[in-house]
């Protein structure tokens, strides 16, 4: 998703384009995140993007699996950011959703050139 969009909220959340992933799945898989991202000022303020897994298995979002920066002292410039992670699911229909949120600081941290990738290891 290219669009720029952003959150204020300090816990994980959806941005308004949601990002999912939806697949039957063996026991591991592999995930691939990554983003673009910014923040609204120049006063600290991070920005981390995680993910969700919902279905056969649960699982929430967490600094754990996450991509991010915890401080961003320049207002304007975008850094990329990207991470794979092995994940031990429960077989069946797993779905993976995006998850974003800002660190520190007072605004809104903004993410933009944001994908998931989920590939099926099998068992």
């Amino acid at each position: 998703v290219s669009t720029l969009q952003s959150t204020s909220s300090t816990s994980y959340v959806g941005l308004t384009t949601a990002q999912t992933v939806t697949l039957t799945t063996g026991t591991k898989v592999l995930v691939l995140i990554g983003c673009t991202s910014d923040n609204d000022y120049s006063d600290g303020i991070g920005a981390r993007m995680s993910y969700a897994i919902s279905g056969a298995t649960t699982l929430a979002s967490s600094d754990d699996f996450s991509v991010g920066e915890d401080k961003h002292y320049i207002n304007n410039q975008f850094i990329s950011m990207t991470r794979h992670s092995f994940q031990t699911v429960t077989a069946g229909s797993n779905t993976f959703t995006a998850q974003f949120r800002r660190v520190g600081g007072a605004g809104s941290a903004r993410f933009s050139a944001r994908y998931l990738t989920v590939i099926d290891l099998g068992s």
